[in-house]
């Protein structure tokens, strides 16, 4: 008898420890949705981008709008940079995506330059409009070299 009522008791441990471990999981869930539902996925196919990072700050109008969630290199050498893009944040279709550095040496972020439609992107369009990462050191290099011509 005191042996059935032992498992019993372990039976009961078990089932109670099921049932956190579901609600837990429950609540963590619902938690990751909500967080996924603030936020919507847009695509810039970009050629050059200069180190630019996942984590990066996506701005608009100077403002923090997202940030880059995915950097992947294409078959053609072109590179997807992926957006994750606060919901609240309404992007026209014509606008631009433009990789720029943040002062002079800084790091790199998206730019994203509003157009003028009236139609808003949506989850998961692409930019048509993109404008690659200026290298600072090329453009010194050149610089130089066109000042080292003018002089002779």
């Amino acid at each position: 008898m005191a042996r059935a009522k032992k498992y019993s008791n372990h039976f009961l441990m078990i089932i109670l420890y099921i049932a956190l471990a579901w609600v837990g999981f429950s609540i963590w869930s619902a938690a990751r949705r909500a967080r996924a539902d603030r936020h919507y996925t847009l695509v810039a196919n970009i050629k050059r981008t200069d180190e630019l990072k996942v984590g990066a700050a996506v701005r608009l109008s100077g403002m923090d709008v997202g940030s880059i969630s995915k950097v992947e290199l294409q078959p053609d050498y072109s590179v997807d940079v992926e957006m994750k893009i606060d919901r609240g944040a309404r992007i026209p279709e014509d606008s631009i995506a433009a990789i720029y550095t943040d002062g002079l040496m800084g790091a790199k972020y998206v730019a994203l330059i509003a157009g003028g439609s009236e139609d808003m992107m949506k989850d998961g369009d692409s930019f048509s409009y993109t404008q690659d990462s200026v290298n600072i050191y090329e453009m010194l290099e050149k610089g130089i070299e066109n000042f080292a011509r003018s002089r002779k």
